[in-house]
């Protein structure tokens, strides 16, 4: 297995009642779209997280996390969160609404 499926699973628990949701394989992880935009993935011990551009510097500069790199460039709005800082669902769901703050928005 490629992706972690407990972090899949913890995933649908967290957009169980948001309508939208829809799961695909891509990155070789386990992927949530949500209102049509990409919402986080499930990696191999991490979460992928679509943070948007706007967050991005702030979310960074927390440890246990990394950007997700490109043909060597930082996308920006994009970070990998190592499964080891969301031990407990408080900790997990912070994560889910800095998801959520950038899919509500335009950008």
């Amino acid at each position: 297995m490629a992706y972690s499926e407990g972090l899949a699973e913890r995933l649908r628990e967290a957009l169980g009642n948001v309508e939208d949701v829809r799961e695909v394989s891509m990155f070789g992880s386990r992927c949530f779209m949500v209102n049509g935009k990409l919402f986080a993935c499930a990696c191999k011990n991490e979460l992928l997280c679509r943070v948007g551009a706007k967050n991005f510097d702030k979310q960074f500069s927390k440890e246990g996390t990394r950007p997700l790199i490109n043909n060597g460039r930082i996308m920006k709005g994009f970070l990998f969160v190592d499964e080891k800082i969301v031990p407990s669902k408080k900790d997990f769901d912070l994560w889910i609404d800095v998801c959520f703050e950038f899919n509500r928005s335009d950008g």
